[in-house]
C-alpha cells in the first residue's frame, strides 16, 4: 500500500498558503479528484513510479558524468 502520495494534492500557490492563514472553513485548497478509488490508487501509483523513473534517470545521468568511459563503452556496444 502506498503510504506517501502527492498526486491527490493540487499544487497551491504562495498566494494560496497566504490566505490560508485566514481560512477558517477550510474552502481555499482544491484536490485532484477521481471518479473511484481504485482510479485514485492508480493515478497515485503512477505519478510515484514516475518520480521513481525521473530518479533512476537523474542518478544514471550523474554516473555516467562521474564516468565517461563507461558511457562510451556503452555507446559503442549500441553501435556494433
Amino acid at each position: 500500500m502506498i503510504e506517501h502520495s502527492s498526486y491527490l494534492f493540487a499544487r497551491p500557490s504562495f498566494w494560496t498558503g497566504f490566505g490560508s492563514c485566514i481560512d477558517l472553513f477550510g474552502v481555499t485548497f482544491e484536490y485532484n479528484r477521481a471518479l473511484t478509488p481504485k482510479q485514485a490508487d492508480y493515478f497515485a501509483i503512477r505519478s510515484d513510479w514516475a518520480a521513481v523513473g525521473q530518479d533512476i534517470r537523474h542518478a544514471l545521468g550523474e554516473f555516467e558524468e562521474q564516468h565517461p568511459d563507461l558511457a562510451a563503452a556503452r555507446d559503442r556496444a549500441r553501435t556494433a
